[in-house]
């Protein structure tokens, strides 16, 4: 059993200290035994090698039968897991505040500038939630994305390719238990890479082994403990949890329930520090009107730096469903959605979410319905361009155009509509054309960005 330095009754918690108040001699009896069942259960919840959970039952319920609520010994125990793994986190160590000094602050300004591992999607040493409801590909297309990230190829609606990436992924699959590893192999399957090296040597998978008895992993405290020191390596760059209500499983946490919060930032202390973080969140299967909310406590997906919905909804205008993506919050990136359709390798984008046919402008309908979207792409690129200006030799590398005399017909209709304009030897964006960009959205660069010229149609 571990050993666990024993600090005086006052220090060790908030429950003796009230029923100590009283001059009761029972009471003191019953507050002292109270202090010795937590102890022991403390020493239980850190003695990671062995499995105490019958000897926790019967303590915790004791304590019950004294006064003690579920709350109280989740809060305890919650601090001394915190203080084993050196994590200042503790819920109910008191009030404090802590004075920045301002070096501090402007070294963490050139420390923390955002590297996107996957961009539009995933920063570097950020984590992020995935959420939404049942059939919406959550899982899936995570995976999609970790292998996008591996070969630094685009993802989703991004207009850049993914950076090279040299360290390991790491994958907690925990939803569906014993069966969470069959899901994903199929799912790789069916992505076709496994025989991928990419799966032998840049990512590892941590779930249920049903021959030799392990369970999944999950939010235990020797899990965490584990977790820590598997990250101590420096090896991992990026960690997925699937899912956040599956790793609450058999443990004393639940979506449900405030504390979860505290947890969460537990993980986001223990994993933040040396990689990037998705969990992974399945909502509520049930087709009610508020199926949508994030399910449990609501402001979960508000503990992260990111918050990115996928939704699949049932399109009365055309009769299918649609699918799509909704990026809420995403630190240096503008709110965005798309409608994306997925084949068995790859996810394609289908249009902006955003788009209303019915408050379109003129001009953007005239865009919108000339036979090829490449003015659209030319507006956007410049649009992304420094200072909103290109030459045209630039804006055609930037679009796949080996001859730049391809893009001469769509520049004529871009000027006349006034939209672009010729300011010393470059193109710009008039104001119009400015005002326009962001209602274009990214669809249209993206195809040409992404492709060469002879490979579009």
């Amino acid at each position: 059993m571990v050993s666990q330095t024993k600090s005086d009754t006052q220090n060790r918690g908030v429950i003796v200290n009230e029923i100590f108040k009283s001059q009761d001699n029972e009471a003191v009896v019953n507050a002292c035994r109270i202090e010795q069942l937590m102890n022991r259960l403390e020493d239980y919840e850190l003695d990671i090698e062995n499995d105490h959970w019958a000897e926790q039952q019967v303590i915790e319920k004791e304590l019950k039968t004294r006064g003690v609520s579920y709350g109280q010994i989740r809060s305890r125990l919650f601090d001394q897991i915190c203080t084993s793994m050196k994590i200042n986190l503790a819920s109910t160590s008191g009030n404090k505040i802590t004075k920045i000094d301002p070096s501090k602050l402007r070294k963490k300004a050139f420390e923390e500038r955002q590297n996107y591992l996957v961009p539009g999607f995933v920063a570097d040493k950020r984590d992020v939630i995935f959420w939404g409801g049942a059939g919406s590909g959550k899982t899936y297309l995570t995976l999609m994305m970790i292998w996008a990230m591996l070969e630094q190829r685009f993802f989703g609606d991004s207009d850049e390719p993914c950076p090279a990436f040299a360290k390991k992924v790491l994958f907690i699959a925990a939803d569906g238990g014993i069966s969470a590893v069959g899901i994903i192999g199929e799912y790789l399957a069916n992505l076709g890479v496994l025989d991928s090296e990419h799966l032998d040597n840049k990512i590892v998978f941590w779930g249920a082994d049903e021959d030799e008895g392990i369970p999944s992993w999950n939010l235990r405290t020797g899990n965490l403990i584990r977790l820590q020191r598997e990250l101590e390596s420096g090896e991992y760059g990026l960690v997925v949890i699937d899912s956040l209500k599956a790793v609450c499983s058999n443990t004393h946490w639940s979506i449900d329930d405030r504390s979860i919060g505290d947890v969460m930032r537990l993980v986001q202390n223990v994993v933040c520090k040396k990689a990037a973080l998705v969990w992974i969140h399945h909502t509520n299967k049930s087709r009610s009107e508020n199926s949508d909310k994030s399910a449990g406590v609501t402001d979960i997906v508000e503990l992260t730096s990111g918050n990115i919905q996928f939704k699949k909804e049932r399109d009365q205008n055309l009769g299918k469903n649609r699918s799509s993506i909704i990026v809420h919050k995403l630190r240096g990136q503008s709110d965005r959605s798309f409608y994306y359709k997925f084949s068995p390798t790859e996810i394609t984008v289908e249009g902006q979410g955003t788009s209303n046919p019915e408050t379109l402008n003129p001009s953007m309908k005239k865009l919108l319905n000339m036979k090829t979207d490449l003015p659209q792409a030319i507006i956007t690129a410049i649009s992304k361009s420094d200072y909103n200006r290109l030459s045209r030799q630039s804006l055609a590398e930037r679009l796949n155009q080996p001859d730049p005399r391809t893009l001469d017909y769509s520049i004529k209709e871009l000027k006349k509509e006034g939209l672009v304009d010729s300011h010393s030897n470059a193109l710009v964006l008039t104001k119009k054309g400015s005002e326009l960009a962001p209602a274009i959205g990214s669809n249209a660069y993206i195809t040409y960005a992404r492709n060469p010229a002879d490979s579009q149609v």
